[in-house]
């Protein structure tokens, strides 16, 4: 437990009895050193989802100690630290091997800085998640394998560059070719029909390299 054990109250103050119960570590800087250095997995559960403002300092020092030691390190909802709604680190944030995200996957879990925080993304419904989807409104979509395989079939085996329309790339300036072959490889694979690129002529070789 770290903060004011006064403030808790419901699930809270009861899940720190029971953690008390168990002879559990409290907010002793000395033994709470102690048992981070022996512990085998560390479970992050001290800043949720409702983090707006930069870390406080009680809360900094705990993060940084768990940065810098080498115990894999599991994340409750989000870690603590990162912003749940943005994925910046507010001044601080815990480096977690696994984040386990419950009811809904928060969109800061999956841009700005989080890729550097949250390791690997878990998702747990808790039940609910059904429920919750119907009464909350989606703020962005997750693309995954699962997602491209729905909005784009596999091919038939005999399909034809002329069976699926025609598509025009335009880039790549003088000495700027990256851009252009990129596109252009990306909608080929995709399965785009006839694919032109209209682009710089000292683009034309590394275009049709790449291609």
């Amino acid at each position: 437990q770290i903060g004011d054990v006064s403030a808790l109250k419901g699930d809270a103050l009861r899940a720190y009895q029971d953690w008390q119960s168990i002879d559990g570590v409290n907010n002793d800087w000395d033994e709470w050193n102690t048992a981070l250095l022996e512990a085998d997995v560390i479970i992050d559960a001290m800043l949720g989802t409702g983090l707006s403002g930069e870390v406080r300092s009680e809360y900094r020092r705990y993060i940084d100690q768990i940065n810098q030691i080498h115990t894999p390190v599991i994340a409750v909802d989000v870690p603590s630290g990162l912003c749940a709604n943005t994925g910046a680190v507010l001044g601080d944030a815990i480096r977690a091997e696994h984040t386990v995200t419950f009811i809904g996957v928060k969109q800061g879990l999956c841009t700005g800085q989080a890729r550097d925080r949250v390791g690997e993304l878990y998702f747990c419904g808790l039940g609910v998640n059904t429920k919750f989807d119907t009464i909350e409104v989606e703020s962005a979509l997750g693309i995954d394998h699962q997602v491209v395989s729905r909005l784009m079939p596999k091919p038939n085996p005999t399909v034809h560059k002329g069976d699926n329309g025609k598509l025009l790339c335009v880039g790549g300036n003088q000495g700027m070719s990256g851009a252009i072959r990129l596109c252009s490889s990306a909608a080929i694979r995709a399965g785009a029909g006839l694919t032109a690129a209209i682009t710089h002529t000292s683009s034309l070789i590394p275009l049709q390299v790449g291609c």
